[in-house]
Formats: C-alpha cells, sequence, structure tokens
C-alpha cells in the first residue's frame, strides 16, 4: 500500500508541475501577445496621425494657394473696375437757367449780390408753415425739392409761380411740364404777399 501511495504521489506531483509549467507558458505567450497587440495599435494609430497630419497640411497648403489666387484675382477686379470708373466718368452737363419769366405780375426780379439773412429766416418761418405738406428742402415729395431751384429756373419765373399759380400751371409750358412731372398735383394758391414771396424766394436760394 505504501509503494501505491508513493506512486500516486509522485504522478501527482509531475502532473501539478506540469500544469504550472503549462500556466506560465500561456502567461508569457499571452502576455507576449498583448505587447505586440499594442505596439501594433501604436503603430497603427501613428501610421493613421501621419496620413491625417499630411491629408491636413495637403488640404492647408491647397487652401492657401487659393486664398493668394482670389486675392490676386481680387485685386486685378478692383483695378479693372476702378479703371472702367476713372474712364467712364460722365462730365456733368451744365443746366442753363430758363429765360422763361412765366406769367403774371412780376415782370422782372432779381437777387442782390448778398443773401439777405432776415428774409431767410422770415421766408423759412413761411415755407413751414405753407409749404411743408407738398415739399422738402432736399427730397421729393408731392411737389419737387425746393433746393437748387435756381439752378434751373428764372427768379421771375418762381416769383410769378408762388403769386399766380394757377394761370402758371395752365398757361405756362414749364409750369405745366413741372406739373405733368409730378402726377398732375396742382399747386395751390396760397394767396401770398408779394413781400412773402421775396422772402420764400430768398430762402431757397440760400439752401
Amino acid at each position: 500500500m505504501a509503494f501505491i501511495w508513493h506512486n500516486l504521489l509522485v504522478k501527482w506531483n509531475k502532473t501539478l508541475l506540469n500544469t504550472i509549467y503549462f500556466v506560465k507558458f500561456l502567461t508569457r505567450k499571452r502576455f507576449r501577445i498583448f505587447l505586440n497587440i499594442q505596439s501594433l495599435e501604436n503603430t497603427c494609430i501613428f501610421v493613421d496621425n501621419q496620413k491625417t497630419t499630411m491629408r491636413f497640411t495637403k488640404h492647408l497648403a491647397t487652401m492657401c494657394i487659393s486664398c493668394l489666387l482670389l486675392s490676386c484675382g481680387g485685386d486685378k477686379k478692383k483695378e479693372k473696375k476702378n479703371e472702367i470708373k476713372i474712364g467712364d466718368k460722365k462730365e456733368k452737363k451744365e443746366v442753363k437757367i430758363s429765360d422763361n419769366q412765366g406769367i403774371g405780375p412780376i415782370k422782372d426780379f432779381t437777387f442782390n449780390a448778398d443773401i439777405n439773412q432776415e428774409l431767410v429766416q422770415k421766408g423759412e418761418a413761411i415755407f413751414k408753415a405753407k409749404c411743408t405738406a407738398c415739399h422738402m428742402t432736399t427730397k421729393k415729395l408731392i411737389g419737387p425739392a425746393i433746393k437748387g431751384t435756381y439752378d434751373r429756373r428764372n427768379p421771375t419765373w418762381v416769383m410769378n409761380l408762388l403769386l399766380n399759380p394757377d394761370q402758371m400751371l395752365n398757361e405756362d409750358p414749364d409750369a405745366k411740364a413741372l406739373l405733368a412731372a409730378f402726377n398732375n398735383v396742382r399747386m395751390l394758391d396760397q394767396k401770398i404777399s408779394e413781400e412773402q414771396a421775396i422772402a420764400l424766394s430768398e430762402y431757397m436760394r440760400s439752401l
């Protein structure tokens, strides 16, 4: 019996030792495989990073070249536009003041060389009280803007329009053309005096 037990123990020890060696062997193999996998993943990541960096560099270079080309092209276009503008500048045509004096009580009206500021103030007050429903100083409204009136109209014609609007709009060719240009909206007869008309005229030429 002792012999049998001895043999069993020897076999058991050998089996145990073999098992231990096998476990150690597997452990080493797994560790090596794990290291190999890790190094392979790191290599892949490095390669991917290199590819991504190269792609990004290519894209960045392409964008820089495109921006340079566009900026050069834009400058050329701007130069061309400027050249066109400079070459195509239209000369301002001189507008001749009409000799038409209109129809009404005033036969010959001329301004003094210097602007009378007292009359300007009176004319501005009259304009705000009677004319702003249809006229503005620099923009069209129902009627034309009053700034620049004397660049194209005779002062006598303006005075007669202020004092005698109905007959002017019915018979004067320039007044009729102006009426047609503003949708045939007639200027109302404000029944202003000659003194008021002079003040209005002085205010209009001061603008």
